[in-house]
């Protein structure tokens, strides 16, 4: 069964050469996965947002996975530039936070892909490498090497990934539009709090 509900892009031109092509078809798979559950896109479906044949997706990359890992990867390294640009201008963590969780809402791909991979009882970490945000997070609350700065990395991480994957079906469930715009923003105002309230002391 093929992705619904992806709002059609506009028309540009027709991708060419290698790195136009993969940039296409990690934005293609970007935004089917945003929009669609993981198992309903199809190569085919990414093939056709993107503007290719399926025998070029088959060229780039030898599975869905391994596009799968890509746009993970790519993704990360964005998550990673907005968290890093947001310490940059603050210095505080919570705003990194903030920051991180607003580009999970605009653009949910990647805490989709990885929540529906877990639940899989994938090993993502072993499947994309390196996750340069928690790493800046930990560091942010403790410093290199401290554990409790992990542990408080790894419980707002689990929180953003949540956040993102569990709101629109709570407003389904209490009544509300999909689109309703108070949860996220309580979401929000949450992860800040905890944020603000495990750096404090070490502040």
């Amino acid at each position: 069964m093929g992705a619904r509900g992806v709002a059609p892009k506009a028309r540009e031109a027709r991708p060419r050469g290698r790195d136009e092509i993969v940039a296409a078809l990690i934005g293609a798979c970007e935004r089917l996965c945003g929009a669609t559950p993981l198992p309903l896109v199809s190569v085919r479906d990414i093939a056709r947002e993107a503007d290719v044949t399926t025998g070029l997706v088959h060229h780039y990359f030898e599975s869905k996975d391994a596009l799968l890992v890509a746009t993970l990867r790519s993704m990360s390294s964005e998550i990673d530039t907005v968290a890093a640009e947001a310490l940059e201008a603050t210095s505080d963590p919570a705003e990194m936070v903030r920051a991180v969780w607003r580009f999970s809402q605009e653009r949910p791909a990647f805490m989709l892909i990885v929540a529906w991979w877990l639940l899989e009882g994938r090993n993502v970490s072993e499947a994309m490498g390196d996750h340069p945000f928690p790493r800046r997070l930990a560091v942010a609350l403790g410093g290199t090497g401290d554990p409790d700065g992990q542990t408080d990395a790894a419980v707002i991480g689990s929180m953003l990934v949540a956040g993102t994957v569990f709101r629109l079906g709570f407003n389904r469930a209490l009544g509300r539009p999909i689109d309703d715009l108070a949860l996220p923003d309580r979401f929000e105002s949450a992860l800040v709090e905890v944020t603000v309230g495990v750096a404090d002391p070490r502040g």
